[in-house]
């Protein structure tokens, strides 16, 4: 298994043990969260489902009351602590009755964020030799919070044949990609929700290598007609064993420009395509 798969799953199992709990002061007429969570040292942070805040009182005559209704501690001083786990994704405000009113004065946000759980190329397929940009395919998130968005990583790029255009990938060099050699080719790429708050999945994804036909059988310089100029090209890479491909002559695909291609190209000889 990949290292970052198996870190990745021992994280899935180590938080469906234990979620993690958020702790957030509750100071002279400011929340601060204390945690390494997004939005650490302000008052909007974002958390994962599951996972419980707990506000500890550093001043007196606060409150920790939800904007909806949620939750009310009611008026505390300095020592008091109030925790609630948060199961639903959403946004969720709060504030202080003596300090503060919904959004304004003394006031938090806690925003409650499901991690990606899969990434999909679509389609998974590129023509062998296709030119540097070629799109590939689009990148997929599946995430259970509906309008999240989406930062891409492109972290094995197969020996440098692909790069990564905002959610596509696409050809770096078209040259590396060669039916006869390899067929497919293994990336690997992280996802990361909401713009990069740190939730993130990464997998490994197979990009699969499809051969070039040339216009008819024969026609290796694609000229629309098997002729002269084809029995050249195939000539001139007889005998190749390595690199061969159906555009120097490997018309049937075995991995070497021989006899048998010879024969192919004869049998076509001045076909118009």
């Amino acid at each position: 298994m990949h290292p970052a798969k198996l870190l990745f799953a021992l994280t899935l199992l180590g938080s469906a043990a234990l979620a993690d709990t958020i702790n957030v002061d509750v100071r002279s007429n400011f929340f601060r969260c204390v945690s390494s969570v997004p939005g650490q040292n302000t008052n909007i942070n974002t958390i994962r489902v599951g996972d419980t805040v707990t506000w500890t009182w550093f001043g007196n005559l606060h409150s920790v009351t939800s904007d909806t209704a949620l939750f009310d501690t009611g008026i505390h001083n300095i020592g008091f602590t109030f925790s609630f786990t948060f199961n639903n994704a959403g946004s969720f405000g709060y504030h202080c009755t003596v300090h503060g009113i919904p959004g304004a004065g003394m006031f938090g946000t806690i925003i409650v964020d499901n991690p990606p759980t899969d990434i999909q190329l679509v389609p998974d397929s590129v023509l062998e030799h296709s030119p540097n940009g070629t799109v590939v395919g689009d990148l997929l998130t599946t995430d259970a919070d509906v309008g999240d968005s989406f930062l891409y990583a492109l972290l094995d790029n197969a020996g440098g044949r692909f790069g990564l255009s905002g959610s596509q990938i696409v050809v770096a060099d078209g040259s590396l990609l060669d039916f006869a050699t390899a067929t497919s080719h293994q990336i690997h790429v992280r996802t990361t929700d909401r713009g990069g708050n740190g939730y993130s999945f990464e997998r490994d994804l197979t990009i699969h290598v499809t051969a070039a036909t040339p216009p008819c059988p024969g026609d290796v310089n694609g000229d629309g007609m098997v002729d002269l100029a084809d029995l050249a090209v195939l000539l001139a890479h007889f005998g190749m064993d390595s690199g061969a491909t159906l555009l120097n002559g490997d018309l049937d695909g075995n991995g070497s420009v021989d006899l048998a291609d010879l024969a192919l190209l004869l049998a076509q000889f001045g076909n118009v395509c």
